[in-house]
């Protein structure tokens, strides 16, 4: 069952599982050219699904929010909130999201960014929250770490973004650059904000484009593209007409394509 892009796994272990497995699932017809053209003939598509949750009204959950936290002005939508979901490793191109949210900033659009997640890097968070620092962003980006109940925060934001990056050399600032590489398959957060109906603005990679359609429901970017994030995210919060039509088809395509009972039975069947 290939749920991303098989990088660092070992090659001879790679060739090895292929050439044992009587299925190979994958869960985006992205994937597929990462299986090798012996073994393809054996591969079969099932996408991952979410759980169609039970309406959460985005201005009750953006109270909520705002009640249990000090962020001035997304109460009553006086700032534009803006939210990422995704562990805090480098290849999760959080990152861009910053430099995004500076250029957001310097267009005179007011938002919050709220960075969900954590993860065992613990190098990379130090350096992201260093950054917004030296980008004057502290008080409009937030770190929340792991939630236990995430949808409760994405059902109350403008957007999602997953800025993530199929590979590119990253730097920490010390002169020693890391070789990072993308493991993406098809992003589970992005099904979670369909669900909800909250637009999504994804980098373009592995299957986000079997999720998003582009400039329907959201707007896919070129990897490692800040300015363009920034576009995105300006054209969202400019919108109101756009962001009421993407969510409502983003909710009829979760629940139409990506969901528990359509990935069992695909997983049944292979």
């Amino acid at each position: 069952h290939l749920r991303g892009v098989p990088d660092g796994f070992g090659q001879h272990y790679w060739l090895a599982a292929q050439a044992l497995a009587s299925r190979i699932v994958v869960v985006a017809q992205a994937l597929r050219p990462h299986v090798s053209v012996a073994f393809r003939r054996r591969c079969r598509v099932v996408y991952n699904g979410v759980r169609y949750p039970v309406a959460i009204d985005a201005a009750e959950a953006r109270q909520e929010l705002a009640r249990s936290t000090d962020y001035a002005g997304i109460a009553d939508g006086a700032r534009k909130l803006f939210v990422s979901l995704s562990s805090t490793v480098p290849f999760k191109g959080l990152h861009h999201f910053l430099d995004a949210a500076a250029l957001v900033r310097r267009r005179g659009l007011a938002a919050t960014y709220l960075i969900c997640g954590d993860g065992p890097d613990l190098r990379y968070e130090s350096f992201l929250r260093e950054k917004r620092d030296a980008l004057g962003l502290k008080d409009d980006v937030h770190f929340l770490g792991f939630l236990p109940q995430p949808l409760d925060v994405l059902a109350a934001a403008d957007a999602l973004v997953l800025p993530s990056v199929q590979r590119e050399v990253f730097d920490y600032g010390d002169g020693t650059p890391i070789d990072v590489r993308g493991t993406e398959g098809l992003p589970r957060s992005i099904l979670e904000a369909m669900s909800l109906g909250v637009p999504v603005v994804a980098s373009d990679v592995a299957g986000v484009r079997e999720q998003v359609d582009d400039g329907r429901t959201g707007f896919v970017v070129p990897p490692g593209s800040p300015g363009a994030i920034a576009d995105a995210l300006v054209r969202i919060a400019q919108d109101a007409s756009w962001r009421a039509s993407a969510a409502r088809q983003s909710r009829k395509i979760a629940h139409e394509r990506f969901t528990i009972a359509a990935s069992s039975r695909g997983l049944a069947e292979a």
